[in-house]
């Protein structure tokens, strides 16, 4: 389970003196505020219940994450003792809650894609070419993006265009473009590394070995990526138009009364 910072509550604690937010379950880091902190706590192996120190990212024995406006420790610094400075006052508290506690300004999601993990049981079709052109049609497909990143940190990218190309609009490049310009930033298409570590975070989302799919969507479209965790591999990005999907689930219009006999004997002798 993962804690969206902006709708779950969180609990009132302390770290060095420091008034944060405490929750047990993981923080997705791309949803980070700019200048505010997300730490995890680790305890040790003697007691691996009891929060022993402050890290980036917990590897091993981690027990909770913790949210702040200010810093904790140093970004050189790996891991800070905490000893008996964590207080936790378990006073259910949203974000907003505590800004205004604080006397500080709320923040907002620094994110317009928020990525989901696919249901590989549902959805695992969309990130994959379709064969039948009359289901591609259906389905709405602009077109998708194959990827990779060269030697790891080079970005390299072919677009496929389906359906005649008919549904890349400069509306849709538009939102395209900025898509992948978040994911670049804060998202798995930063370089191998972020992708891998995405792949790894969310299992759930496995289409099949080796392979894990994210949905993102918007009102008109809806963007598929796969992402692969073999080191040289293709990686793609799906991409449907939302609408075109709606109006091929629209019932056909009830035929219109034909012509009488004559009036359609010379029409069709006009027409010939």
């Amino acid at each position: 389970m993962r804690c969206n910072i902006y709708k779950d509550q969180m609990e009132s604690a302390e770290v060095f003196g420091k008034p944060v937010l405490y929750t047990s379950l993981l923080i997705e880091r791309e949803s980070i505020p700019e200048h505010w902190y997300c730490y995890d706590l680790a305890a040790s192996d003697r007691n691996p219940v009891k929060p022993a120190a402050l890290e980036d990212n917990a590897v091993w024995n981690r027990v909770g994450t913790v949210l702040s406006p200010v810093p904790l420790k140093r970004e050189t610094t790996q891991s800070r003792p905490i000893k008996n400075s964590f207080c936790l006052h378990e006073e259910p508290l949203s974000l907003a809650e505590f800004c205004k506690e604080n006397n500080l300004d709320c923040p907002q999601d620094p994110r317009k894609y928020v990525l989901r993990p696919a249901s590989p049981s549902k959805e695992a079709g969309q990130f994959y070419s379709q064969m039948d052109m009359e289901k591609d049609a259906e389905a709405g497909t602009i077109g998708h993006l194959r990827i990779d990143f060269g030697r790891g940190k080079a970005f390299h990218s072919t677009w496929w265009p389906h359906n005649d190309d008919k549904w890349n609009t400069p509306e849709f490049k538009a939102a395209f473009q900025e898509f992948v310009d978040e994911l670049r930033v804060r998202g798995p298409l930063k370089n191998e590394a972020a992708m891998c570590r995405w792949c790894y975070r969310y299992p759930e989302g496995e289409i099949e070995q080796d392979r894990v799919g994210f949905v993102a969507e918007t009102a008109d479209y809806r963007f598929c990526l796969r992402c692969s965790t073999r080191s040289g591999d293709y990686s793609y990005i799906y991409c449907y138009d939302l609408n075109q999907q709606r109006l091929a689930m629209e019932p056909i219009d009830p035929v219109q009364q034909e012509p009488d006999g004559p009036e359609q004997s010379m029409t069709m002798g006009g027409m010939a």
